[in-house]
């Protein structure tokens, strides 16, 4: 595995950024002054490095929300240029971390879309028991399927999708009362 790299990104001005990539141990890989960048879409940056255009796609991975805050569970960000592929985790501030038990007590039960999804199938009903480890929701996206599945031992409490529907990132699918 290749030495982790710590990127630090100092803001200029309206869109211009100095950027400094650093290796763990302290190794200046890239510096880069006065780089001009900009959203073109939500999910596609325009940057300017040196005279080259690079149009790049970042694509976000949030943390999982059924698990409690901790330094594996973090945001991603899924890099895309020139045919290579960059992930960047994204560690969650320390205040956040030091939730841990009552977020964990806040999310228990509801099951929410991972990210935009297609509803493939949904297994269960209102009222049904369900058991830990049980499929609940089959999502598809960009051509994979996703199988969420029920926490804990408990009863669905509400359903709020069907087969067919199209939903968004953390949107709560299916609550399971324990």
């Amino acid at each position: 595995m290749s030495d982790p790299l710590s990127i630090t990104v100092e803001i200029r001005g309206s869109e211009h950024y100095n950027l400094l990539i650093q290796t763990s141990s302290g190794e200046v890989v890239g510096k880069f002054d006065n780089i001009h960048a900009a959203l073109a879409n939500p999910k596609e940056v325009h940057s300017t490095l040196g005279e080259r255009l690079l149009r790049t796609s970042v694509i976000s991975q949030p943390p999982n929300p059924h698990a409690a805050p901790s330094a594996s569970n973090v945001e991603k960000l899924h890099v895309f240029n020139n045919g290579h592929k960059y992930t960047v985790a994204i560690p969650a501030p320390q205040w956040l971390l030091s939730l841990g038990d009552e977020v964990r007590a806040a999310t228990k039960g509801g099951l929410r879309a991972p990210m935009p999804s297609l509803i493939v199938d949904v297994k269960v009903a209102v009222g049904q028991v369900v058991k830990k480890g049980q499929a609940v929701v089959v999502l598809e996206s960009m051509k994979t399927e996703t199988v969420l599945r029920a926490e804990e031992d408990g009863i669905v409490k509400f359903v709020a999708c069907k087969k067919g529907d199209m939903v968004e990132e953390g949107k709560e699918l299916v609550s399971i009362e324990t």
